[in-house]
């Protein structure tokens, strides 16, 4: 697996629950974030590049990857737990949306992950209803307008666009979920912060 394209500049990137056949060559990814990846017998080539973080990763030999470039690879042996970040699924009846929550997994090293379900579907620990669960905000609205249509609520809908909050939006229950679609960006102003847990 090559990841870069015919040795052009590349900046970086994230790979999660991958099992490699052959010889994984990162090319000229300058960083780069690993989490559960079997290398297989092949390992991973390291040409240049400057931070490469391996976490729960089999088959790495840190020396081959780090090369002459002291502290460019991290190495931590295992994943004490993993949440995978919630997404929004339209359900077989065409109608029906919701936001599935996928369950943690813990104690986890390589793939696949121990704890983790053998089917997508079977690994959720959630579904929020978006008719009923679910507070959608639109770019317009004020931080008491979706405070307000949080309430009773077990999750947050950011849609994209541009959100001026003259106040945080404060997550104050266990287990809430927030999720952005597209790129919902919170303003903050007067050196507030935008969101509040």
């Amino acid at each position: 697996l090559y990841l870069s394209d015919n040795g052009g500049w590349s900046s970086g990137g994230f790979m999660a629950g991958v099992r490699v056949g052959g010889v994984l060559d990162m090319g000229t990814q300058q960083q780069w974030f690993f989490r559960n990846i079997d290398l297989g017998p092949k390992g991973v080539k390291c040409p240049i590049g400057w931070n490469y973080v391996f976490v729960g990763v089999q088959g790495l030999d840190r020396q081959r990857c780090q090369g002459s470039t002291p502290g460019k690879v991290v190495e931590v042996p295992g994943v004490p737990r993993i949440a995978e970040k919630p997404y929004l699924v339209q359900e077989k009846d065409g109608e029906t949306w919701n936001i599935y929550v996928p369950a943690v997994a813990r104690s986890s090293s390589g793939r696949p992950i121990r704890g983790a379900a053998p089917t997508a579907s079977s690994a959720i620990a959630r579904k929020l209803d978006l008719a009923s669960d679910v507070f959608v905000a639109k770019p317009g609205m004020s931080s008491f307008q979706i405070a307000q249509g949080m309430q009773g609520k077990a999750g947050l809908l950011l849609t994209p666009g541009i959100y001026d909050l003259e106040a945080p939006i404060d997550v104050g229950t266990d287990a809430f979920v927030v999720l952005g679609l597209g790129f919902p960006t919170l303003v903050a102003h007067g050196g507030r912060s935008a969101l509040t847990v």
